[in-house]
């Protein structure tokens, strides 16, 4: 049996982010506070970097992440994107004590 997904009519907003967290903390976790937060608006969160080295403490590490942002109902406006996205930014800063990386 075939089954297959219509290709979506309304576009997708990307979003990209790196958060400086303790290394003992599972990216897994982070993942799941992401989708929590993002709701059924948020459909693909992928970790694109994992790094350590310099600018980050050798007991942290860095994660990046991509997120992409779709209705399959609507064409998705930057303002609600742009909320969602800061409302992932704080939640995980808050929960994990990250810091973005801006370097």
């Amino acid at each position: 049996e075939i089954k297959y997904k219509d290709i979506p009519k309304y576009p997708s907003i990307n979003r990209d982010f790196a958060i400086i967290v303790d290394k003992n903390i599972k990216s897994s976790d982070i993942i799941r506070t992401i989708k929590k937060v993002g709701g059924k608006v948020l459909t693909t969160v992928e970790i694109f970097d994992v790094y350590t080295g310099d600018n980050v403490n050798s007991d942290s590490k860095s994660l990046a992440f991509n997120l992409v942002f779709q209705d399959l109902n609507r064409t998705l406006v930057d303002e609600e994107v742009t909320l969602l996205f800061n409302n992932i930014l704080n939640e995980t800063a808050n929960v994990y004590k990250g810091t973005l990386r801006t370097k």
